[in-house]
């Protein structure tokens, strides 16, 4: 062999090499299940990775490594069934309109996204964490290029999610889930209208949640410091420094709701935090990276959610538990594709509370379950309901009835901490969207039912009068009578 074919050889390799750590990471969580008693490896944790993808880079393994600094040590991950998923958004079907997908992704922030979900084995973690917490990991290089960090792609990524005591509980068996997000990340988001989303965290044991920005890492878990001007981990998304018509991005820290205006293009990288608490212990840290593409999409804007309560005025209610609880959900949107046909609103559902989907059956039309499907039967059903193969949508708008009979088993809450709460909050996340190519407008909202416990505690009655009968030995007692608050 010459020494020109070594040479080229070493070179080629090199780059292959180079190109392999170029995945194009566009961000991802990592997230934990305790598989409860009566199931086989009761007590024992399923780790779950989803990771998000620039199409237009290197395809990931189907085969990655969880690193922690748990007893368990690294832990294999296996790509599950059926994954990779082209997450691209999906807009109209007319083929003389653009459309984002993988198959045709040559550029990088384009907005091509791919799903990935890797799963464990069940995993055994016995002992208690420290204080610092057991740390779950996954890292590597390259970042893919955004606008608000300096030469991203030369950067890697760490993404970790971490595991707290609880006291002194030994976590085996475990006696935890960890948050989880129910919806899909926002990656394409088209500019010019003011944008709200909820990637809706929320705990099956019914811990408390709160909601912050993250701090990306960088491989090694060191923080991501290198952000453009006018940007922070903080302020992740264009502001008012890029354009005085932006809206900055806020995260609300109760329920995670996200809102933001830009008139900015561009791709950046951002984190949400979520905290887990146990009786205000925290036992469980999580993170969402994604990477956002903003895409100008002039003469779009987003669908209108007509709120439920309040004469059309918020999306909030407080009832008593046992209360019949029914509204109707309207989305709108009265504008035209660019060929001038009508719009098309498509509407989407998830809460812990809604049931089953119940396809249609004759004319009755499809609905969900009220008794299989959500934590605490009766569950809310929606009718019309949307289904895997069945969305839910109508020309410039669409409606559905919500209903759901409360009862006071939805006021039974996490009794380990001895108390009950006065008030419990069920969330309800509707997201419209309309089918304007290549990025659909959307708009979420988050309906928010509190119940309150309907039994009424009345005041000990205050004597009036005694006295003792010696004639008869009968005692006769008499006492004011007690005001009922309801009059019953």
């Amino acid at each position: 062999m010459t020494k020109f074919t070594t040479l080229s050889l070493l070179v080629v390799l090199l780059f292959s090499f180079q190109n392999l750590k170029a995945s194009h990471y566009m961000g991802g969580e990592i997230t934990w299940e305790c598989i409860p008693a009566g199931q086989p490896n009761a007590g024992e944790f399923i780790f779950t990775l989803k990771a998000y993808r620039e199409c237009a880079g290197i395809q990931y393994s189907t085969v990655q490594t969880l690193m922690s600094n748990s007893p368990a040590g690294n832990i294999t991950l296996t790509e599950i069934v059926g994954w990779p998923k082209d997450i691209s958004p999906i807009c109209n079907s007319d083929t003389s309109f653009s459309h984002i997908t993988c198959v045709v992704a040559i550029t990088s922030n384009a907005g091509a996204i791919e799903e990935h979900i890797f799963q464990s084995q069940p995993v055994q973690l016995n002992g208690t964490p420290p204080a610092s917490g057991w740390v779950f990991y996954w890292e590597s290089c390259c970042r893919n290029q955004s606008n608000n960090i300096i030469n991203a792609n030369s950067l890697g990524w760490c993404l970790r999610a971490i595991m707290y005591p609880y006291g002194t509980q030994n976590a085996y068996p475990c006696f935890d889930n960890s948050p989880f997000f129910a919806e899909k990340p926002r990656t394409v988001i088209g500019t010019g209208y003011d944008f709200t989303f909820n990637n809706m965290a929320y705990d099956k044991d019914f811990d408390s949640l709160s909601f912050e920005w993250g701090i990306p890492l960088i491989e090694d878990g060191i923080p991501l410091s290198s952000y453009a001007p006018g940007y922070s981990y903080q302020s992740p998304l264009p502001g008012i420094a890029q354009d005085t018509n932006n809206i900055p991005a806020t995260i609300d820290s109760i329920n995670g709701q996200i809102h933001f205006r830009s008139f900015t293009t561009g791709a950046f990288v951002t984190s949400v935090k979520v905290n887990e608490f146990r009786c205000g212990v925290k036992i469980a840290e999580i993170w969402r990276d994604i990477q956002m593409v903003l895409i100008n999409t002039p003469g779009n804007s987003n669908p209108v959610i007509t709120p439920p309560f309040g004469n059309g005025t918020s999306f909030d209610t407080i009832v008593n538990a046992g209360s019949l609880i029914t509204f109707s959900m309207i989305a709108s949107d009265y504008q035209f594709l660019p060929n001038d046909s009508a719009q098309s609103v498509f509407l989407s559902h998830f809460s812990s509370q809604f049931g089953d989907y119940v396809p249609q059956s004759g004319s009755a039309p499809p609905t969900l379950s009220t008794t299989t499907g959500c934590l605490t039967p009766p569950c809310a059903k929606l009718t019309p309901a949307a289904g895997p193969n069945n969305p839910l949508n109508g020309v410039f708008g669409l409606q559905t009835q919500f209903s759901w009979q409360t009862s006071c088993a939805h006021m039974v809450t996490n009794t380990a901490c001895g108390s009950m709460k006065d008030t419990v909050y069920y969330q309800f996340l509707f997201t419209a969207s309309d089918d304007f190519c290549p990025v659909p407008a959307s708009q979420s909202v988050l309906v928010q039912i509190g119940l309150v416990s309907s039994m009424i505690y009345l005041t000990a009655p205050i004597p009036d009068t005694s006295y003792f009968d010696y004639t008869n030995l009968e005692a006769h007692i008499s006492w004011l009578p007690v005001t009922d608050p309801n009059n019953k």
